[in-house]
């Protein structure tokens, strides 16, 4: 995540929903990868092993996975349609992507490897990421 990013996260008070019936307010936390859309400036974030989206100004934080492994490093498509990110089970890790309106998700790596560091070409046309 680069230092403005980080800087736009760390001022945002954005209270995460959906959690039952408590609500919670993020202000801070460890481990967390965040991106700004360049367009519009929505933000996605993994939070709790999901990945959610927020407003650019803040507010309340939409849930676009529900999965039981971990789901990190959301990527913004570059037109704003879909969100790549990795998701960790104990066979490995896979890279994902999953519509934003529908939240409908697709696993776009090839089975049996291990990949992560997933990044969109600028076309958004294809995809790139590390794999062992």
């Amino acid at each position: 995540m680069t230092p403005e990013r980080g800087a736009l996260l760390a001022v945002l008070l954005m209270p995460v929903c959906g959690l039952g019936a408590a609500e919670s307010w993020l202000t801070e936390g460890t481990n967390i990868s965040a991106d700004a859309h360049p367009a519009d400036g929505r933000i996605a974030v993994d939070l709790l092993g999901n990945i959610w989206i927020a407003p650019a100004r803040g507010g309340d934080l939409r849930q676009l996975t529900y999965e039981r492994s971990a789901a990190t490093r959301p990527r913004w498509s570059p037109d704003g349609q879909r969100i790549l990110f990795a998701a960790s089970s104990s066979s490995g890790t896979a890279i994902w992507q999953v519509d934003v309106q529908s939240g409908q998700q697709v696993r776009v790596s090839p089975a049996d490897s291990n990949e992560q560091q997933a990044d969109w070409h600028p076309t958004g046309e294809r995809i790139v990421f590390v794999a062992a």
